[in-house]
């Protein structure tokens, strides 16, 4: 359901007066305080010149004639407004048409305009009698809202109501303890106060709005309101702002009220919260965040659209959306749904290609690890470290020329099964790979079939190192990848026993185990890397894969390229562009 918040002042209220001669005009109890209030009253005839600057005047006379109160007694708007609601309670039909709610009734009639309308208006009041201060506040509001809920009801029993479909009112009192001038303090009261209305209410965001006008009350009142219901996070908050016409008041009209939306605060808020997610390169969350975004756009009322150019907005949160949509399929290794996004997308996307094009398995899981490790989720991290191992030991063998040495499959340059050709492979390979194999060493391919170095990850290792040999590659530059490969290895073999802990994994249990199994001087422990250099180690790998293969290094290994996460900053990247556009 749609709601309304909303403050509510004395100089919301009118009294209608009379003159021998000429027409009957409205003046508001208190005065109103707005910025271009003296440029209007230049604009009024003379003769209304002279009756709005006599406003005081006129006032005081009703207050202490009208009314009755004695000369000694101050004249407040609480008093005034108390005594209207026991005088219209005793005899509406005198005094309802002297009465015009010029300001808080333009905005429930804006209110109830709204598609679908507003069903409750909250209006915010004060009522400061204490034992301290007996009188209350000379501004207090609550029997400001009483005479207008009594006024209300004796209009819709009319044969013609002229208000009949309207927002039921809803009183909210700010606690007499609490100071209405104090920002802080009313700062935490709307704030609290807000909160428990959207709970009760539990508007739906996918469908609903709220109003809020912020006029009436204290300054600090409207400020509060005006933050606390930005901040409240429901998405779709629309401001009404009622346009002071002095016309209007003299006449005893309902203000007209023009709907605002804090844009440019608003955009930034959304964006604000993508980039936080983005900076923990949660691509899921910022899409969700950036499909709500467009939902509460659609929902806008018609009026408040044509304030901003959606089209544009919506232009680059599509985009923005499909380059997401394309870095959660390259994070979950899914490259065919990336190059088919890429495929159908808009030619903008066209500067992402290159994502796909050049993209590695084993860099991906590297960069898994950098952003797993900074995010300090440690049984992830041991994951992807174990399949990173295996993963770059795979494209060794593959880069190197390896790819013969197996059986063809389906997908050229691919290997699933691994599954060997021994006719294939160079007699000083074969030496190599069945020293350390036992296994392979006494397979009869005839008898038992294909031989598979699926699972055999150690095999592989000795089949690139023996590939290097062969061909006459870098041996220094493998011996610093194989140097790495068994720093890793430990933490590798040790992954399930970290996850599995009662501690459960955490780089403080990654230390406390290291430390452990060193004093037991267990000896791929003494090998291992230190737990707060793991990832060093694994640049430097990767760094040597690339020298290895006469290979520039790409971004994100290249030390040169401090903070850029291979693929992903990409993404990131351009996606924090269409926002900013």
């Amino acid at each position: 359901m749609n709601l309304l918040f909303a403050n509510i002042g004395t100089s919301d209220l009118a009294i209608r007066f009379s003159q021998p001669k000429g027409p009957d005009y409205y003046l508001p109890i208190d005065f109103l305080s707005e910025p271009n209030l003296p440029q209007q009253v230049n604009t009024l005839s003379p003769e209304f010149q002279k009756i709005w600057k006599e406003q005081k005047a006129a006032i005081d006379n009703f207050f202490y004639t009208e009314l009755g109160f004695a000369n000694s007694v101050k004249r407040n708007s609480r008093c005034l407004t108390a005594k209207l609601l026991e005088c219209y309670r005793l005899a509406p039909s005198n005094w309802h048409d002297r009465l015009a709610f010029v300001r808080i009734l333009g905005v429930l009639q804006k209110a109830a305009t709204t598609q679908p309308r507003v069903s409750k208006a909250y209006i915010f009041i004060t009522n400061q009698k204490t034992r301290q201060n007996r009188n209350g506040h000379d501004k207090d509001t609550i029997y400001l809202v009483r005479l207008l809920q009594n006024w209300l009801r004796y209009d819709s029993q009319q044969l013609e109501p002229k208000f009949a479909d309207l927002p039921k009112l809803v009183p909210v009192r700010i606690p007499p303890t609490e100071n209405p001038s104090d920002l802080e303090v009313m700062l935490r009261v709307y704030e609290q106060e807000i909160a428990t209305i959207l709970k009760e209410e539990q508007p739906n965001p996918s469908s609903d709005i709220v109003l809020v006008s912020i006029k009436g009350g204290t300054p600090q009142m409207g400020t509060a309101l005006q933050l606390q219901s930005i901040d409240s996070g429901f998405p779709n908050m629309i401001f009404v702002d009622p346009q002071l016409s002095i016309n209007s008041v003299l006449q005893g009209q309902p203000s007209q009220c023009k709907l605002t939306l804090y844009w440019r605060h608003l955009k930034s808020q959304k964006y604000r919260t993508i980039r936080q997610l983005l900076e923990r390169w949660d691509f899921d969350g910022a899409i969700s965040i950036l499909q709500d975004w467009q939902n509460n756009l659609k929902l806008l009322p018609a009026e408040v659209k044509t304030l901003v150019d959606l089209s544009e907005v919506e232009t680059s949160s599509n985009l923005a959306i499909t380059a997401l949509k394309l870095g959660l399929c390259l994070f979950n290794f899914d490259r065919q749904g990336a190059e088919t996004i890429l495929k159908t997308s808009s030619p903008e996307l066209a500067s992402l290609s290159h994502l796909t094009q050049n993209y590695h398995s084993w860099l991906n899981l590297y960069a898994h690890c950098q952003i797993y490790w900074q995010l300090n989720q440690v049984a992830n991290f041991l994951w992807c470290l174990s399949s990173f191992w295996e993963d770059v030991v795979n494209y060794l063998v593959i880069a190197l020329g390896g790819y013969q040495y197996f059986l063809p499959e389906n997908t050229p340059g691919m290997l699933e099964n691994w599954n060997l050709d021994p006719s294939k492979i160079e007699l000083d390979i074969w030496k190599v790979l069945i020293k350390h194999d036992t296994k392979l060493k006494t397979w009869d391919f005839k008898k038992n079939g294909n031989f598979s170095l699926n699972m055999k990850r150690f095999t592989k290792r000795y089949l690139a190192k023996a590939i290097v040999r062969h061909n006459q590659h870098d041996i220094q530059e493998w011996e610093k990848i194989e140097q790495a490969l068994k720093q890793l290895n430990y933490w590798v073999e040790k992954r399930n026993d970290l996850i599995h802990r009662i501690k459960g994994a955490s780089q403080e249990t990654m230390h406390e185990m290291l430390a452990a199994d060193r004093k037991l001087k267990i000896k791929e422990a003494q090998k291992a890397s230190e737990v707060d250099l793991i990832l060093e180690t694994m640049q430097t790998l990767c760094l040597s894969v690339f020298r290895l293969l006469n290979q520039p290094p790409c971004p994100g290994v290249d030390p040169n390229s401090d903070g850029v996460y291979y693929i992903y900053s990409d993404i990131v990247d351009w996606v924090n562009q269409q926002l900013d556009e």
